[in-house]
Formats: C-alpha cells, structure tokens, sequence
C-alpha cells in the first residue's frame, strides 16, 4: 500500500540517517509538491542520496546535510533546466557512482581530469595525486565537485519562471490543497478529471 511504501522509506532514512533525518524531512516536507512529486517519492531519492552518502561522510549529521544539498541541487537543476527530478537525481546518482555520461548531460563533468581542477580537489587533495586519495576521499571530491559545479553553472536558488505541474495522486479530496500551493502551477490528473463537477 502506499502507506506502507511512505513509512517504509521514512523508516529507513530514519535508519541512515539518525535523529539527522529532520534535515531532510524539513526539505521533503516544504519541497515535494513544488518539485511536482509525493512525499514518499521525494524520501525514495532521499534514501537513494543518503546510502550513496554512507561511504563518502563519517557521520550521520554529515551525510544528512549533504543529502539535503543534493535534493535541493537536483530541485534547481530541474527548474532550470526542464527535466523532471527524477531524471536529475538518476543523473547525480550515476555521477556520485563515477558514470560520466549521464551526468555530462547536466552540464556537469565527474571525469577524473576535470574534477582535479575544482575546488574540493584542491582542499581535500592537499597536493596528492588523484591516485593518492583513499576511496572516501576520491568519492567526497566527486561529491563536492558535483555541488560544486552545480553551483557555478546553476546557482542555489530553484528558478521563479518555472512552471510547476503537480505528477502525483490528484483528486478531488486533494485538490484544492495542492493548488493553493503558490509553487504548484497545474496537475497531471488522470482518470479524476472526466468528473470535473467534483473539482
């Protein structure tokens, strides 16, 4: 059931992520229906972020911050760029995992050669070679140098012309909770919309 399917993601970010997890509940709980998904969708690539997270940071408070800025780094992304979140969080996902194609199409690079020009390689690298850092350090250098190309090339702020259309489960019951939504611009509705007397 959909119930089950929400506790259960919540449950295991819970796992991961400690008393932490208001971090990200913060984030899921005010931007889910702004980034056009539900809430249980929204806590799925939260889990996704902080497992990927588990071998990069050294403590739950950590990997909750970083989870946080790679949800909201995905939102701005989307915004400027027309992609759905989904699209956008499997891409960072695969370039946290090295892959740099897909993540290329974002506009961001994780190739061994560019992130030893960034930032984060410069301050955790302390002049060592790439082949140098540990497995942690390397996979925290792609982190940061994902933040940080996203940064540069997007900015933090989730664009204000951006149209919002809400993708989940939209029905009468709800409806009028989620356009009066500033952020929420229409609905993808089904099937609920051949009875428009009910909206």
């Amino acid at each position: 059931t959909m119930a089950g399917q929400y506790e259960a993601a919540t449950q295991t970010l819970e796992y991961t992520l400690g008393d932490a997890k208001e971090i990200v509940d913060d984030f899921v709980q005010s931007n889910s229906q702004a980034i056009g998904m539900a809430e249980q969708d929204a806590y799925k690539f939260a889990n996704i972020y902080s497992n990927l997270l588990t071998t990069m940071t050294t403590d739950q408070q950590t990997n909750a911050e970083y989870t946080n800025k790679l949800m909201q780094a995905s939102a701005v992304i989307m915004s400027k760029t027309g992609r759905t979140f989904t699209d956008v969080a499997d891409r960072i996902r695969s370039g946290l995992l090295g892959n740099t194609e897909a993540i290329e199409d974002l506009g961001v690079n994780v190739n061994i050669a560019l992130l030893q020009t960034t930032d984060a390689f410069k301050q955790i690298a302390d002049g060592r070679s790439w082949e140098n850092l540990s497995f942690q350090e390397q996979q925290q250098v792609r982190l940061l140098g994902i933040l940080e190309q996203t940064t540069k090339k997007y900015g933090e702020e989730v664009a204000e012309n951006t149209s919002i259309l809400y993708g989940g489960s939209c029905k009468p019951s709800n409806a009028k909770e989620l356009f009066a939504n500033p952020d929420v611009d229409g609905g993808l509705i089904g099937g609920a919309a051949l009875k428009v007397a009910d909206f």
